[in-house]
């Protein structure tokens, strides 16, 4: 069967399995349905009137070198109007096509923070969470893959719920062969308007912890929880690294900025988060290691002293993360945050963040190599800073 009709019988089998859960369950429960998929995405997406809020994006390339990038937009601010919409370049970044996908539930109930992550085996995996209202205690974090994310149109797998909560990052996979899903559940906001029968009270886990899968993602199954102190909950937006010595390091957001936990079993434990010598707002950073084995570190603002959310600098350490010697300046402005990075199969960093996100909504690529934070400027042909991806400028 060709791919567009498949994907159309796809489609149209989601929206029924969408209809008829929605008779069958509790208002408070429709984030539970698998989300709508607009495919083709209807123009209303490509419109800034439809994007008052541009946030939080995520970027994936492709083994041979086609880049994808998602973004949460819709609404004013964070609220249930919010959508994520996926859309593809195959020449670096410098051209984008129209939305290919938008995820936009009916009703009050919002699809947000969505996470680009090619796996080992090549495949491309988009992640999301989709929760009712702002917030309903419970959340769920959701992917769907495609095998073969070198093409533009190759088909998808159908979207399932992994777990409970959100994450905005992607998996570390360890030297063991485990992937590692870190997930925050966000027990320190309230129901807001929510009654209290939509109002979910998981069971523990609560706030951040995480999931593992030994089946290369078929099945991801809680592993540990990430003690932190009460007073320092908030959006944890976690990422780690396997150090040399196979102890893991984790990176945490928290309400004074950021901080640090460890495990030396492979993520079974984690130490109390505590603070560390690197510093951030309480923003979204970007920390992983690169084929060559350095670690990359994009984050707002110089490495000791906690900014606002400004200045956003990629550092790049030799020594196992221990010191970051190198850097480059990408935006040396107030207002750009949240950044994500991936990296090309010949070795070119490709780093996309948002500035003004309720205001001008920009999103913004940068491209470069270690040699590029190495020397400070740009040195390497091919690269190019301020690549403006989308932005809602009339």
């Amino acid at each position: 069967m060709p791919f567009f009709f498949r994907f159309a019988f796809l489609l149209a089998l989601f929206s029924f399995t969408a209809a008829a859960g929605a008779e069958e369950v509790p208002v408070g429960d429709l984030s539970l349905i698998p989300p709508k998929i607009e495919s083709p995405a209807p123009q209303r997406y490509g419109h800034h009137a439809a994007r008052c809020y541009e946030a939080a994006p995520s970027i994936a390339v492709s083994p041979s070198g086609r880049l994808w990038v998602s973004i949460m937009s819709g609404g004013k601010d964070e609220d249930n109007d919010n959508f994520v919409d996926l859309f593809t370049s195959d020449d670096a970044g410098e051209t984008w096509s129209e939305p290919i996908f938008a995820l936009d539930p009916d009703g009050p109930v919002r699809t947000l923070d969505p996470g680009l992550w090619i796996d080992p085996q090549g495949r491309l995996w988009w992640f999301f969470a989709q929760v009712y209202n702002y917030w309903d205690g419970r959340g769920g974090v959701w992917a769907m893959v495609c095998d073969d994310p070198d093409r533009a149109d190759s088909p998808w797998h159908a979207p399932r719920r992994l777990c409970d909560g959100v994450m905005k990052n992607e998996p570390l996979v360890t030297s063991n062969g485990d992937w590692l899903l870190f997930v925050e559940n966000w027990d320190w906001i309230s129901g807001g308007d929510n009654p209290p029968e939509w109002f979910h009270r998981p069971a523990p886990p609560l706030g951040a912890s995480v999931y593992r899968s030994t089946d290369r993602g078929e099945s991801w199954n809680y592993l540990a929880s990430v003690p932190t102190p009460q007073g320092e909950l908030s959006f944890s937006e976690m990422m780690a690294i396997e150090k040399n010595d196979h102890t893991l390091r984790l990176l945490t957001r928290v309400t004074s900025g950021l901080a640090e936990s460890e495990s030396l079993d492979g993520g079974k434990t984690w130490s109390a988060v505590h603070p560390g010598p690197l510093k951030n707002p309480s923003a979204r950073f970007y920390f992983t290691r690169l084929k060559s084995g350095n670690v990359l570190l994009i984050k707002n603002g110089p490495l000791d002293v906690q900014t606002s959310r400004r200045d956003i600098i990629a550092y790049l350490s030799e020594d196992d993360g221990e010191t970051f010697p190198y850097k480059l300046e990408l935006d040396m402005r107030e207002l750009p945050s949240y950044p994500n990075a991936c990296e090309g199969p010949d070795g070119m960093i490709y780093a996309i963040h948002d500035y003004d996100r309720t205001g001008v909504g920009e999103e913004i690529l940068d491209r470069f190599t270690e040699e590029d934070i190495k020397a400070g400027k740009l040195v390497s042909p091919k690269s190019r800073l301020h690549i403006i991806v989308r932005t809602n400028r009339k």
